[in-house]
């Protein structure tokens, strides 16, 4: 009994501090992408709401797992521990993931990212900037789609002796474009290595937890393929004596199901959409009952093949590994 109760403490310890992560991490982003030299980044409750709707669905997408990970460090009955797990996936992704989503349905749709309670000057006076290879000097701080400024160098113009004239800094604008999705060409600069390529793919799956949520239950059910996969790695809890092989095995095959996903649904090279169509026919006439609810079949094909793929191989190898313990004992 103290086991069942320590995995529902840890699920829900865990919930909640990567909720408080994930939410803290999302606000500091919002914090860099609006933020404008010389202004105070202040904090409204309604963004701290918008993030946590944000944050908790990334969170119960890795809750698979870290509650895999919980369970190579504690062993416990067999049979217990695989209903424990399904019912902590089933919790997360059937009831937790849709209330996230209707959360912030409603929380997102009210507030969208650009209308964030933040900073509303564009950009602020007395501060250098730099855009398309020529420095920059703003004179006063401006409210309209076109800052007072000083440009003091250009690359393109070795005798340049500087001009004051006015710069566009609209959304259209080269200034705007240079430094997105950041408002400060600097900020940009030193986050360069920041590695966007994830934040795209997870980004990628977010939408289409959206979608699939917002076309019915039916369309929601095949986008749980995705835990049905990255829930699969619980196979490889005893595959070895040896944790840390458990430990970087579960770790691959969730990378793995995550960066297919997310390229699949970027688009992959057309490649969605070639399967699509492979599968429901050039105008959608085949398997009308899928077909019309928009649901991307051939990823929860993908999905499930490999789950039934991954615990297939994880028990015979765990199999095969107790067979040669026991055999090598017995010697």
């Amino acid at each position: 009994m103290t086991k069942k109760i320590d995995f529902i403490l840890y699920y829900a310890g865990i919930l909640l501090a990567g909720c408080v992560c994930a939410t803290f991490m999302y606000i500091q982003y919002v914090g860099c992408t609006h933020f404008v030299a010389g202004h105070i980044f202040r904090l409204e409750k309604m963004m701290i709401v918008y993030a946590f709707f944000q944050s908790l669905p990334v969170v119960l997408i890795f809750m698979p797992m870290l509650m895999t990970v919980y369970k190579i460090r504690h062993l416990s009955n067999p049979v217990w521990s695989a209903l424990a797990f399904i019912m902590i996936c089933v919790f997360s992704w059937g009831i937790l993931y849709p209330l996230a989503e209707t959360g912030k349905k409603v929380v997102c749709t009210k507030y969208t990212f650009s209308q964030l309670p933040v900073n509303s000057i564009p950009v602020s006076g007395g501060y250098f900037r730099e855009s398309e290879n020529a420095v920059y000097y703003f004179i006063t701080d401006s409210d309209e789609e076109k800052s007072s400024v000083l440009k003091l160098s250009d690359a393109a113009q070795t005798d340049f002796r500087g001009t004051s004239g006015m710069l566009d800094v609209s959304e259209n604008s080269r200034f705007y474009k240079d430094a997105f999705p950041f408002r400060e060409p600097r900020v940009k600069e030193s986050l360069r290595d920041f590695p966007y390529e994830i934040v795209q793919v997870f980004n990628a799956i977010l939408t289409a937890a959206d979608y699939a949520w917002q076309n019915g239950l039916v369309s929601w059910i095949a986008f749980c393929s995705l835990c049905f996969a990255l829930a699969s790695s619980y196979a490889y809890i005893k595959m070895s004596s040896w944790r840390l092989v458990n430990y970087l095995a579960v770790l691959l095959t969730n990378s793995a199901v995550l960066i297919f996903n997310g390229l699949y649904y970027s688009g992959f090279g057309g490649v969605r959409s070639r399967l699509n169509d492979f599968l429901y026919g050039s105008g959608h006439e085949r398997l009308v009952f899928f077909s019309s609810r928009n649901i991307d079949m051939p990823i929860v094909i993908i999905n499930v093949l490999f789950a039934v793929l991954v615990i297939a191989a994880a028990l015979a190898i765990t199999a095969a590994a107790e067979k040669w313990r026991n055999g090598y004992s017995e010697d």
